[in-house]
């Protein structure tokens, strides 16, 4: 696996706020996502719901088919990010920040939300859509951070099977790739997001 290139850290910017904030359900009482995102009413989802079981099946997917259809009818250009707040653990020997934002992802797990045969039926129907692209996927300038808060400004995280228990396999592919916090929660968004043509604005909290 190649090691994740480390972007510069984030400017201020004036971006449009996403359409859709969503919150893993540990951090549902944070007042993490009314700092970072102040306009955005946040979808508070249990920690499982955001991990694909069945391929091609679920909240997720629903979640974001919901999200598109109502892109599709409204009058206005959308804006095509959706916020993300998870809790992920921290792995590196530097002192754990309050809170990540996520750059890049490595996917350890190998599986995916997409691993297996495509629905007969729907807007990826019939096997001829490709994977979709990752390239560029998070969106890290678009985070206004809380004024005070200590961030370790972004980092790459490695999708993980169970953030509390890395298997040997993944215990060498952190190392090997130097992600600095592991998530369960992570990958599966994202590649959803990107499957309906959305990007992420992805942040971690540590020890949550």
């Amino acid at each position: 696996m190649e090691r994740p290139a480390t972007p510069p850290d984030p400017a201020p910017t004036d971006a449009a706020p996403p359409a859709l904030l969503i919150v893993a359900a540990t951090l549902g009482r944070s007042p993490l996502p009314a700092a970072l995102f102040p306009t955005v009413t946040p979808v508070v989802v249990p920690h499982e719901a955001l991990r694909v079981a069945l391929p091609w099946r679920g909240a997720l997917f629903d979640l974001f088919e919901e999200l598109a259809g109502a892109d599709s009818a409204a009058a206005a250009p959308p804006a095509r990010t959706v916020g993300l707040l998870v809790p992920v653990r921290w792995v590196s020997e530097a002192p754990a920040p309050e809170l990540v934002i996520v750059a890049d992802h490595v996917n350890t797990r190998l599986r995916g939300p997409l691993t297996g045969r495509r629905p007969t039926s729907g807007p990826h129907s019939g096997g001829s859509q490709p994977f979709p692209s990752l390239t560029g996927i998070y969106q890290p300038e678009t985070i206004r951070c809380a004024v005070g808060r200590r961030v370790y400004s972004i980092v790459a995280v490695a999708g993980v099977a169970a953030a509390a228990a890395l298997t040997p396999f993944e215990r060498r592919a952190v190392a090997a790739t130097g992600c600095a916090a592991v998530c369960d929660c992570l990958v599966d968004v994202a590649v959803v997001a990107a499957l309906y043509g959305f990007k992420v604005a992805a942040c971690g909290v540590p020890g949550s």
